[in-house]
């Protein structure tokens, strides 16, 4: 799961993309002040979900970016299939870790071979 500093680097990142200042997003979503968006950004504060979902249609983020930007603010993604998704890359990375070790244990064997001398 991402951290909430992951949140404030994402919603600065998406908020300064549109060129947009807090005080913009803050009447775009209009329930939040200013100062609120500051304190979200610099990892203060921490929005809740229906706030977060509100960051996300200002910004008019896609479907993806919404579950991202959801689930690095430590909430559940919106779209079913953004889980299978994680799921599957989770799966991935677990497999490649696998054989990250088994590689280290070859390296390692051919090195202790390569230090034999083969006598006749």
């Amino acid at each position: 799961m991402y951290l909430h500093t992951d949140f404030s680097r994402l919603l600065n990142h998406h908020r300064t993309k549109l060129g947009l200042t807090q005080a913009d997003l803050a009447a775009g979503v209009g329930f939040i002040t200013p100062s609120l968006i500051s304190k979200f950004e610099q990892g203060q504060r921490h929005p809740d979900r229906n706030t977060s979902l509100a960051l996300a249609k200002v910004l008019s983020l896609s479907s993806l970016e919404t579950d991202d930007f959801l689930v690095a603010a430590g909430y559940a993604p919106v779209n079913e299939g953004y889980r299978n998704v994680s799921e599957t890359l989770d799966g991935i990375r677990n497999r490649l870790d696998s054989l990250e070790k088994k590689l280290s244990r070859i390296i390692s064997m051919i090195e202790d071979l390569e230090g034999l001398t083969l006598k006749r």
